[in-house]
């Protein structure tokens, strides 16, 4: 493991990583345009490489994205990888879709001190379709994606993980702001 430099504040404070372009929804907001993976999308070792990189620049804290990071199978290694480095704040954002008992076990016992940040962006299936699949999908598909994602929030956060919500606000939504706020609590 390198060491690093000094002054401890040689390079960005924070730097935001997007592991891949894969994501299994289609939110309206989403502002790199995800869907199906990039072509020429980097391998773990280069992905070690540039969090070693980013690291040894006194870069303070890393954010891991996407798309959708867990669609990687190897997003845990990565993760791992990352909290590893000593005094470093490492956290993930993700659609929440996938955080299965399994990942959620993982990531608690593989990834120390992560934060787990999980897209929350209404407090009802049909408010959250709406941001998340642009409201067109039927009802029982909007309920079991909101219970997906609510279920592995809840499931995170009964392990011990460190969650977060975030919310897009739009002007679609803006009436939920509160209801949301308070589901996530």
């Amino acid at each position: 493991m390198e060491s690093r430099p000094e002054p401890p504040f040689a390079g960005p404070a924070h730097a935001d990583l997007d592991l891949t372009n894969a994501c299994n929804l289609q939110c309206s907001h989403c502002d790199v345009s995800s869907g199906i993976p990039l072509t020429e999308e980097l391998d773990r070792t280069g992905i070690f490489s540039i969090i070693g990189q980013l690291y040894n620049l006194g870069v303070l804290s890393l954010t891991v994205a996407g798309g959708e990071p867990f669609l990687r199978p190897d997003a845990v290694d990565i993760l791992e990888r990352a909290c590893s480095y000593p005094g470093w704040r490492v956290s993930v954002i993700t659609n929440g879709t996938l955080l299965s008992g399994r990942l959620v076990w993982d990531l608690l016992h593989r990834c120390p001190g992560l934060s787990v940040t999980v897209s929350l962006d209404g407090s009802m299936p049909a408010s959250f379709d709406i941001i998340r699949h642009s409201g067109r999908r039927t009802t029982a598909a909007q309920r079991s994606l909101f219970s997906l994602v609510t279920s592995g929030i809840a499931r995170g956060a009964e392990a011990g993980l460190e969650m977060h919500a975030a919310f897009a606000l739009t002007c679609v939504n803006q009436a939920d702001l509160m209801p949301t706020y308070n589901l996530a609590i």
